[in-house]
């Protein structure tokens, strides 16, 4: 199927599981009281992962994403919806508290719809004559591991070659090296490539602030706000930055270690984004939540006796 939308609409469908790997869902704890109720006035936390060898962690995502465009006389809208499964296995720690942590997709289902045309439907339960050609690749990356990285006890990549270290292709929330109290924030810089010509690449970076909105019950909900540090004015550039720059909500499970749940998202809007009186609109909400490894074998034997 061919779409005559620009390419960051286009690529959407295809980039939406890799944009959600490097999000927020890890392994992790927090130093703190067990059981404490509420967060007393002032108090400070440590923020840590605490990685255990041979630990699986399993979640489910759902994420919505809405690219607009608009000419004259012109408008369009492409969606994507998408439900995965995923799990996070840690490999191995070392003496110094680094792990070395895979990550794969268990079970994706997607939706593509561009513009008014029937919906293209995916589910990596088909059989593989059936698997629509855009989604050739998600199915072939069931089950495979999709990143393989060593991580520091506070988020922190402790990759030593470029690539390795690169923040985005980090999946965790990169802590704070000191504690802090409720209220206070943290920040990491990232940056990323956006293509001016065929040719020539600029990088731009990229502002993530964290914040401890509260602690509650054993659960600290934390904040983040993500904003462009660089200027970037040329529509062209803008459009490959819509989905970059989300903001949203992750509650952590101090008590047991574990991120249980996250909200994030973002709307961002380009004018001129293909020249004069146009405009990109791209509208995306990624929710999700950990899961038992009981309710994974449930969901796979449910889809099994749909077959």
């Amino acid at each position: 199927m061919k779409s005559c939308i620009h390419p960051a609409a286009q690529r959407s469908s295809m980039s939406i599981l890799s944009f959600a790997a490097c999000c927020l869902f890890a392994n992790g704890s927090v130093v703190c009281g067990a059981g404490e109720e509420q967060a007393d006035a002032g108090r400070k936390y440590t923020l840590r992962y605490r990685f255990v060898a041979g630990n699986t962690i399993y979640y489910e995502d759902h994420q919505h994403v809405a690219m607009t465009m608009r000419q004259p006389n012109f408008q369009r809208t492409d969606v994507n919806d998408v439900h995965e499964q995923k799990h996070f296995r840690i490999l191995s720690v070392d003496a110094r508290g680094i792990a070395e942590i895979e990550t794969a997709f268990d079970h994706v289902r997607m939706k593509a719809q561009f513009g008014n045309g029937a919906p293209v439907l995916f589910s990596s339960s088909d059989p593989p004559d059936k698997v629509p050609v855009p989604f050739r690749k998600v199915m072939e990356s069931i089950g495979q591991p999709r990143a393989r990285l060593r991580v520091r006890p506070t988020g922190q990549l402790a990759g030593e070659d470029t690539s390795e270290a690169n923040p985005l292709n980090n999946f965790l929330v990169a802590f704070p090296t000191d504690p802090v109290a409720v209220g206070e924030t943290w920040t990491n810089r990232i940056v990323v490539p956006v293509s001016v010509n065929k040719e020539l690449e600029r990088k731009v970076t990229l502002l993530r602030t964290y914040r401890l909105r509260s602690v509650k019950d054993g659960i600290a909900e934390v904040t983040l706000a993500t904003s462009i540090l660089d200027p970037v004015k040329a529509p062209q550039l803008r459009t490959q930055l819509v989905q970059r720059t989300p903001s949203g909500t992750i509650r952590f499970d101090m008590n047991h270690g574990r991120i249980e749940s996250r909200k994030i998202g973002g709307d961002e809007t380009v004018l001129n984004a293909y020249g004069a009186s146009t405009l990109l609109r791209a509208k995306y909400t990624i929710s999700g939540k950990r899961i038992a490894r009981a309710q994974v074998i449930a969901r796979a034997a449910d889809r099994a006796a749909k077959e």
